[in-house]
């Protein structure tokens, strides 16, 4: 049986072992950023591919699973619509999304989640995680773990 949980890790979204790997993605992240572009380039592309046909824009609610390529630690790979980026420096927004998210990954029967979390918001951090944990302990599905990663080590500066 797997015990509720929710933790952060220091390791990039992608290198993490679990069922899904989830992340949002803005429409106006072209190319895609943060935890998203890193999943697009694990993917070879797919999400780009996808934008460009028009087929996924990042609005708010939007989401979209695909299945890994094996490049992942995880076999499925969930977007979800952030609608814009200014999302990661409001925290009601943040927390609406956030709860979409986990909502969406725990109604696929998800048990082991990892979300890659960017920090390009004014809030920082420590609240992100705050508000990820409030939504948590709000939904707290019986037998889901969340991993959170904030790790951006794989971002060239």
């Amino acid at each position: 049986m797997v015990v509720p949980a929710l933790q952060q890790v220091a390791s990039p979204p992608d290198q993490i072992e679990a069922e899904a790997v989830a992340a949002l993605f803005f429409p106006e992240d072209r190319p895609l950023a943060g935890a998203a572009g890193l999943l697009d380039w694990r993917l070879n592309g797919l999400l780009t591919d996808l934008i460009k046909t028009g087929k996924i824009t990042g609005q708010l609610g939007e989401q979209l699973w695909i299945q890994s390529n094996g490049k992942l630690r995880a076999p499925w790979v969930l977007l979800v619509g952030g609608g814009e980026r200014q999302v990661l420096a409001d925290a009601d927004k943040f927390r609406q999304v956030m709860e979409h998210l986990l909502l969406v990954a725990a109604d696929s029967g998800i048990r082991r989640l990892v979300v890659g979390v960017d920090q390009d918001g004014q809030l920082g951090r420590d609240i992100h995680a705050g508000l990820i944990e409030e939504v948590w302990f709000k939904l707290a599905p019986e037998n889901m773990q969340c991993l959170v990663s904030f790790d951006q080590s794989w971002v060239k500066r």
